[in-house]
């Protein structure tokens, strides 16, 4: 039985925007979409156009004109996959690649395998932009509240919102150990792991600003916390 007693519900959302929604669903239909995608991964990359786009782990914000991969059906999303098993793409097969908020969830391992696997599914010359929660960022607003200073910790409103009371420790708690998160990045480790995979470019980026106007397509909403990075 799902439990919305803590979810502030909003008419003016569409129903699949609730992770609880998309969580029942798949666990009804998810498991046989993806025993298909497994099956039929050469059919899937026939139908996704050479030279176009892919998102990785769009969630409920698919993108238009891209290829939406996510573990989890949702409107819009074209495959459902786990990329924990690689990329269901033959060599070279996209112009470019985005993904945000979405490696946070994997083991560190898988993370590095998936990134391999970004660089193998990439042409020559394309770019990869990864978004991610700042680590660095939360451990330097804690290191200024050991120091004495004020700290300014990203969506401190929602800590407040959701725990009994609020420390700097807790934000950093939630953002490493809650929404699923497995292993919170860094620019120093990102960039490491970008060319352990293949990667001869590694960049610091900003919200809304990289080398490929088609990848600009960072969440608003997400921008206080984030690392940008890209790869080519």
């Amino acid at each position: 039985m799902l439990d919305f007693s803590h979810t502030k519900i909003d008419f003016r959302r569409s129903i699949f925007s609730y992770d609880k929604v998309l969580a029942a669903i798949d666990v009804l239909v998810g498991p046989a979409i993806r025993k298909r995608a497994v099956r039929n991964s050469a059919a899937l990359a026939n139908e996704t156009k050479r030279g176009g786009y892919l998102d990785i782990g769009c969630g409920a914000n698919a993108l238009p004109d891209f290829c939406n991969l996510d573990y989890r059906w949702a409107p819009g999303v074209d495959i459902c996959w786990d990329v924990t098993h690689g990329l269901p793409f033959p060599n070279e097969f996209f112009a470019g690649v985005f993904t945000e908020h979405m490696l946070e969830h994997l083991a560190f391992a898988d993370a590095l395998a998936l990134l391999a696997e970004t660089r193998r599914v990439l042409r020559a010359g394309g770019t990869l932009r990864v978004v991610v929660p700042d680590g660095e960022l939360y451990l330097s607003e804690y290191a200024k509240h050991l120091a004495g200073g004020a700290s300014s910790m990203p969506y401190a409103e929602y800590d407040a919102a959701n725990f009994p009371f609020v420390t700097p420790i807790i934000s950093v708690n939630r953002i490493f150990r809650e929404h699923g998160h497995q292993f919170i990045w860094d620019h120093e480790t990102l960039r490491l792991a970008l060319l352990g995979a293949g990667f001869a470019k590694v960049e610091k980026r900003a919200f809304g600003e990289g080398a490929d106007p088609k990848l600009l397509c960072d969440s608003p909403s997400r921008r206080l916390e984030s690392l940008y990075v890209e790869a080519s």
